[in-house]
């Protein structure tokens, strides 16, 4: 590889490069391309196709999504689409670099894993909300990945609840850096929480 470039494997040899993996999955999230950055994509779009927010432009791509007569060709929802998967296959790396190494340290692990797990349930919830049944997609195999079907809504919700339970479980209650930038047990909670109130489990939710 060139020196710029390092392995999967030495990536996740110590905490310092296992931690910067995990940092560039999280950048991803509030990146200006990404399905979330800035005001971009998901916020504004799903704002605009409700009614929460008044399109002023009256031009392409943003008339579509207001007057919900969107296009086969628009590029903007590939952008949703492909911006969040790009997103859980870095969770998935992840995940699985986290798993097969034996040098991280235990706090660490646990921490990255939880992250990982986090932001996959997230980018899963909110694909789901878009778009109905979608392709569960829970490995770094590009092949398999590029074939794979779509799983009903219900297995969507079964997979998203686990994550976020696991993703509890291995988060600290206090922030990993001292800073509102990761994920922690509360989020993981609310946003479990929050996905109940969807599957209209009250009582879960509760």
């Amino acid at each position: 590889l060139p020196n710029s470039q390092i392995t999967t494997k030495t990536v996740f040899a110590s905490d310092e490069t296992a931690i910067a993996a995990a940092t560039g999955m999280l950048n991803k999230l509030i990146d200006v391309r990404s399905f979330l950055g800035q005001f971009y994509l998901t916020p504004l779009f799903s704002g605009l196709a409700s009614d929460e927010l008044t399109d002023k432009t009256q031009s392409l791509p943003y008339s579509e999504f207001y007057t919900n007569q969107i296009n086969t060709n628009n590029t903007t929802v590939l952008g949703i689409w492909s911006g969040a998967y790009n997103i859980i296959y870095e969770a998935n790396a992840v995940i699985e670099g986290i798993s097969l190494s034996t040098s991280l340290s235990p706090d660490v692990k646990k921490q990255l894993e939880g992250e990982a797990k986090f932001v996959r349930a997230f980018c899963h919830f909110y694909l789901v909300n878009l778009f109905g049944d979608i392709p569960l997609v829970l490995t770094t195999d590009y092949k398999a990945n590029s074939s794979i079907a779509r799983s009903p809504l219900s297995e969507c919700y079964t997979q998203i609840i686990s994550d976020l339970k696991d993703a509890q479980q291995l988060l600290a209650e206090t922030y990993f850096n001292g800073k509102r930038t990761r994920p922690n047990k509360w989020a993981a909670t609310a946003m479990l929480a929050r996905t109940y109130l969807y599957m209209k489990q009250y009582a879960d939710a509760e």
